[in-house]
């Protein structure tokens, strides 16, 4: 049993993600939203001092964890949508 778990596609994704907000941050448990239904929840956030954007942690469906197929994340009753994954993040590094 152990080993067909461990052989099976990942259920979620871990993304770093980029948050279009200047005015709120993730804290975390935030519901992140795609296709009208929950599909993972912020792990925790904050302001990327070196970049000066708004990074959430994420755990998110494997199917949405992937460039251009992420959700919006409700924050603060408005729905903030990311803009990056964490590749392109660690390229302006």
């Amino acid at each position: 049993m152990l080993l067909a778990h461990r052989q099976a596609a990942p259920k979620q994704a871990l993304v770093l993600q980029d948050v279009d907000t200047k005015d709120a941050h993730c804290l975390g448990s935030e519901p992140v939203l795609a296709d009208g239904k929950t599909i993972g929840i912020t792990a925790s956030g904050a302001l990327g001092m070196r970049l000066e954007r708004s990074l959430a942690v994420t755990y998110a469906a494997a199917e949405y964890a992937v460039q251009g197929r992420n959700g919006h994340i409700s924050l603060r009753a408005a729905s903030r949508r990311p803009q990056h994954a964490a590749a392109d993040l660690m390229r302006t590094c």
